[in-house]
Parts: C-alpha cells; sequence; structure tokens
C-alpha cells in the first residue's frame, strides 16, 4: 500500500472505529507522542487500547496529507461529541459538548506499516480582534 493510503486508512479506521484494521496498520515497535500533554504511548497495544476508550463520537475530514519519503504528515479536522460523563463536573456546559479542533499528525512509515507518531492538536477559534485588520 502506498503511503497516502496508509494515511487515508489510518483515518477511516478511526471514523469507523476498526480498531483490528488499525492495528494492522501499525507496527507492533510503534510508538506516539503529544508534546502539548507529553503523553507518550510506548506500543501499539495501548495506543489502540487508548483510542477504543476515547470519549464521544468523532467526524474526520482529511484537508492535506504531504509525503517526503518514509514520513508522512497529514492535516485533518476533527469534529467531536463529547458526553458529559466524560468531563469534569465543571467542564459541563450542556448535554453534549461540541467541539473541533485540528491535527497535525507526523507519520513515520516503513513497509506500509506505521512506525511512530506525533501529533499536535490545536483547537479552532476566531481570529483576534487586533488581527482583523490584517486578514482579507
Amino acid at each position: 500500500m502506498d503511503t497516502n493510503k496508509v494515511i487515508e486508512e489510518f483515518w477511516r479506521c478511526f471514523a469507523d472505529m476498526d480498531w483490528q484494521s488499525l492495528k494492522s496498520l501499525i507496527a507492533p515497535s510503534f510508538t506516539a507522542y503529544w508534546p502539548q500533554s507529553e503523553a507518550f504511548f510506548k506500543n501499539r497495544e495501548l495506543y489502540v487500547e487508548m483510542n477504543q476508550n476515547y470519549p464521544g463520537e468523532h467526524k474526520f475530514e482529511i484537508k492535506n496529507i504531504n509525503v517526503f519519503g518514509e514520513t508522512a504528515i497529514s492535516e485533518v479536522l476533527i469534529h467531536s461529541k463529547i458526553l458529559p460523563h466524560f468531563l469534569k463536573e465543571e467542564e459541563v456546559k450542556t448535554e453534549e459538548e461540541e467541539v473541533s479542533l485540528y491535527a497535525v499528525s507526523i507519520f513515520k512509515i516503513k513497509d506500509s506499516q506505521i512506525q511512530s507518531l506525533v501529533e499536535y492538536w490545536g483547537d479552532c477559534y476566531e481570529p483576534p480582534s487586533w488581527q482583523q485588520k490584517y486578514l482579507k
């Protein structure tokens, strides 16, 4: 499978919650790192299990995939409904908390398997008022 297809299949697995297929895309020695929270997943099993238990419902919109040899970068817009029982009491604002955010994911791929992943997560928000005069 070419690298572009591996990344598309990775995100399809998340959209369909197809955890068995996700495991087949990821090398057993896989690692993942989320710099913002310093979360480090030391193998495929822990990463997949964490995602199986991740709260809420999610939709994924691939905005871009770039491939550079064994490195691929995807930009994905994620729309999530977080169910209130997964939030701290002070975080619950409505029956379901809806959020949109971006994931910029940097994959290392070898032999059609994902070897490692570093992901940066960013919230969606309106530009601040001071920037408005610079925007077209």
